[in-house]
């Protein structure tokens, strides 16, 4: 009876041991890149990570008013959505009247930019502007004058970020004048006279804008 009770046990601890070892074995989760966790970061908020320094050259851009202005910024990142830049931009084509008539003008910004999700940014702060315009049409009809003003400088646009390569642009921007300023000044006549004064005004005391600062480089 003994021997009986010892086999019906034994055969019950095989057929549950068989059992076992032929169910499958629970499918391991899949880890994922601590990257791609967060579903709401876009693929330049991503690549933005780690990044120190942006730097940029500006081939062609509207503003400030009507000339075509080219520049050069250097960016640093505070964290993947912030950092503090500084531009610099002049207009491409000084004599763009003729060779009789010639505008200078070079701003300088410290801004603070804030990205807003993925690639779409504003950035405001501080500009100062030089401006030195000539005018010699004729030996009675001669002018020049020199002038700066400070400006609070606002603007937005959209940065994208591919690994290493920065592609953007600042679609829209103003400045206006908190300070300005006329340094020097010359004129042949009283007609010459109220053009230092029209011109002056435009460059250094009214608001000017900027569109579509297209910009690339790249970040480290």
């Amino acid at each position: 009876m003994k021997s009986l009770v010892l086999g019906l046990a034994l055969s019950l601890i095989s057929i549950s041991a068989s059992a076992q070892s032929t169910v499958p074995p629970k499918p391991q989760t899949p880890v994922q890149d601590a990257r791609t966790e967060d579903s709401s970061s876009g693929k330049s908020q991503l690549n933005r990570e780690g990044k120190s320094v942006v730097l940029t050259a500006q081939p062609i851009g509207i503003g400030p008013t009507t000339l075509i202005s080219q520049g050069l910024s250097a960016g640093f990142f505070i964290d993947r959505d912030s950092l503090i830049q500084v531009d610099f931009t002049a207009n491409a084509d000084d004599d763009f009247e003729g060779a009789w008539w010639s505008t200078k003008v070079r701003n300088l910004s410290v801004t603070w930019k804030q990205f807003v999700g993925n690639s779409f940014y504003f950035k405001g702060g501080l500009e100062q502007r030089w401006v030195h315009e000539t005018y010699d049409f004729s030996s009675s009809s001669q002018y020049e004058f020199k002038g700066n003003s400070t400006n609070l400088r606002v603007a937005l646009g959209n940065q994208w970020q591919f690994k290493g390569f920065t592609l953007g642009c600042d679609w829209f921007g103003l400045s206006q004048p908190i300070r300005h300023k006329v340094t020097s000044s010359s004129y042949t006549s009283t007609s010459n006279r109220d053009q230092i004064e029209r011109y002056s005004k435009d460059y250094l005391e009214d608001m000017t804008f900027t569109a579509v600062h297209f910009y690339l480089g790249m970040a480290f």
